[in-house]
């Protein structure tokens, strides 16, 4: 069936291989088209018109301040122009290259809506095209950043932009740092691999569960958090909880038991356990089964209420069919639109997880906060 791409203002017709016999037939009328007399010379003329014409439409493009629409949300793209003006009198070189802008430019497009031909949302082709599209944008500006890769867990990554070396004036590898991970899941191979590159960093961990990782945050020396977390605060929310697992012949099966627990808001979280609010946090990592769509709205609605910057992010988004999430896909589409498009934080990696394809796909993201002066001293400029 017939899909359709849109973003904005742009439309992108995809065809499958049942129009190949109608392309065919189109391509023989034209060629026929052409076979009268002085076809060389019509050919040449209307060539150089059509190309007339389609770089005064890519300069009105240009030059005009477009108005975006996606799940019914409008942003000016003129917003996101005003802060990289704002990043280039900060003198940091590699936010002011004009591939840097670009990137910003294109990210600030938002999310693609794939659509049926009915005009049905085509969920699957949406959610496993984020990856693709956006690691395509971002490509260069990751590779020029040394990003640290850090195993997690198996075959899972953990990515963090190294601090800048010992300045005096943007506090760089020697200054205080924080790492965050909301939801342990039984290790902390990257905590423990970050730590050992930068001493000066305090961990703080929180999980609902305290079986197994209360003990291996201790033993890094990080502060553990007997909680939940999520994006508000509320007295009793259904809660997803990672419990040892079970030996099923060779391979060992995660066990997921749901529970009706207490939740702690990430502002409230970062309010009441962030010691010092006037360095950010430099890394939060989440994966808490679920509660991370209410953290993305909080993190696209809400951010400028959060009492100190969050520099660099990893949160594994999973499959809300998956979870019993009492939360749907379009939610999760429109949440994450409105991040990419705010200009705040630049979407440089996504990695695909793919074991359990089809039935279980999850995403694990990596943002960058790009427009918070304190964290562009600390790994930019």
């Amino acid at each position: 069936m017939p899909a359709v791409i849109r973003s904005g203002l742009q439309y992108k017709i995809l065809l499958d291989h049942h129009n190949s016999n109608d392309n065919h037939q189109q391509n023989q009328f034209g060629l026929k088209c052409f076979e009268w007399n002085g076809t060389k010379q019509f050919a040449k003329a209307f060539y150089a018109l059509v190309s007339i014409a389609i770089i005064i439409l890519i300069t009105n493009l240009l030059i005009m301040p477009q108005k975006l629409l996606f799940f019914g949300i409008q942003q000016n793209e003129q917003i996101v122009l005003q802060q990289l003006e704002r990043i280039g009198q900060l003198t940091c070189p590699l936010l002011s290259t004009p591939e840097f802008h670009q990137a910003v430019r294109s990210q600030n497009l938002g999310l693609f809506e794939i659509q049926l031909e009915a005009g049905q949302l085509d969920v699957n082709r949406t959610w496993t095209q984020i990856p693709e599209h956006f690691n395509r944008i971002w490509e260069k500006q990751f590779a020029k950043l040394q990003v640290l890769k850090l195993l997690a867990d198996g075959d899972e990554y953990k990515y963090f932009i190294p601090f800048l070396p010992a300045d005096p004036a943007g506090g760089g590898q020697n200054s205080p740092c924080t790492i965050i991970t909301l939801g342990v899941g039984h290790t902390v191979d990257a905590e423990r691999n970050l730590i050992n590159l930068y001493p000066q960093c305090h961990l703080i961990t929180a999980d609902p569960s305290a079986e197994i990782n209360a003990a291996l945050t201790h033993q890094i020396g990080g502060k553990f958090v007997h909680a939940a977390i999520g994006g508000k605060t509320a007295m009793g929310q259904p809660v997803n909880v990672r419990r040892e697992g079970t030996w099923l012949w060779f391979w060992k099966v995660q066990l997921i038991e749901r529970q009706w627990l207490p939740q702690i808001g990430i502002a409230d979280f970062l309010e009441k356990f962030i010691v010092d609010k006037q360095n950010p946090v430099d890394l939060l990592l989440i994966d808490i089964e679920g509660a991370e769509f209410g953290i993305f709205e909080q993190l696209a609605l809400n951010y400028d209420k959060f009492p100190t910057p969050i520099c660099q992010i990893n949160i594994e988004v999973h499959d809300p069919d998956t979870l019993i999430a009492n939360y749907s896909h379009q939610q999760f589409f429109r949440s994450l639109n409105i991040l990419l498009r705010s200009g705040k934080f630049a979407l440089m990696n996504t990695d695909m997880f793919t074991k359990q394809a089809p039935i279980h796909l999850f995403l694990r993201m990596f943002f960058v906060n790009i427009g918070e002066e304190k964290c562009r001293k600390k790994f930019f400029c």
